[in-house]
């Protein structure tokens, strides 16, 4: 059972980049995902022919992860679709690491200092069975579905569901699930321990048909449109 942490950034200028670079190393390297004795993080070397930099995680982690950073080259145009995002991607087995550590001070500190629009612990078979049945979303425009733990910057909120971060906590609180206001977001929680695949995939299908039931289905953006 794979789990993935995905965290989408809209890139900004070259200045944002070192700013964003630099915070995510000093959490990477001080935290408990560090291996001991490792090499701090390399520099980026920011040549304008570059399409994107790619920073490898893997050899600096822990045993029981795996993954990248990418960053888009500031010198060419970026689009405004999400296959243009920077991306941080953490690959892991939940029944090997201290999960409780990395979906709590872990997940927050990085989500932040990514400047994260869309932050995710995602079960990667749900992941494939999405691409596999609808295919590839472009996630600035489009939701596909509520991870194990979201979290959805406010103005992320009015795009997917065209209603304010503060109603979709109102909504989904009142059904009992565990949903967070955070600075410039929220943090929505589908269980404590984890699912099986088909029950994690009930429990956010019942969220997003909290949303969808109150309000009027033409108004979303969802996957499943």
């Amino acid at each position: 059972m794979k789990y993935q942490l995905e965290l989408s950034s809209i890139p900004q200028s070259f200045e944002e980049l070192d700013s964003k670079y630099q915070s995510i190393k000093k959490i990477i390297e001080s935290s408990g995902l560090w291996k001991e004795g490792k090499e701090l993080l390399p520099k980026l070397k920011t040549q304008p022919s570059k399409p994107k930099w790619h920073v490898n995680l893997t050899r600096s982690l822990i045993s029981g992860y795996k993954g990248y950073i990418s960053f888009n080259n500031r010198y060419s145009i970026v689009k405004s679709e999400g296959m243009y995002d920077d991306r941080l991607i953490l690959e892991f087995n939940p029944n090997k690491i201290d999960f409780n550590y990395l979906r709590g001070y872990f997940f927050n500190s990085v989500s932040t200092e990514f400047s994260s629009y869309r932050a995710s612990i995602v079960n990667i078979s749900l992941v494939l069975k999405d691409i596999n049945n609808k295919g590839v979303i472009d996630t600035r425009k489009k939701f596909d579905r509520f991870h194990f733990i979201d979290f959805i910057r406010n103005d992320f909120c009015e795009i997917y569901f065209k209603i304010s971060a503060k109603k979709i906590t109102d909504l989904l609180l009142r059904k009992n699930f565990d949903v967070r206001e955070v600075k410039d977001g929220i943090i929505i929680i589908l269980a404590e321990n984890i699912l099986s695949d088909d029950e994690l995939e009930r429990r956010s299908d019942d969220a997003i048909k909290i949303i969808q039931n109150k309000f009027d289905k033409r108004k979303f953006f969802f996957l499943k449109n």
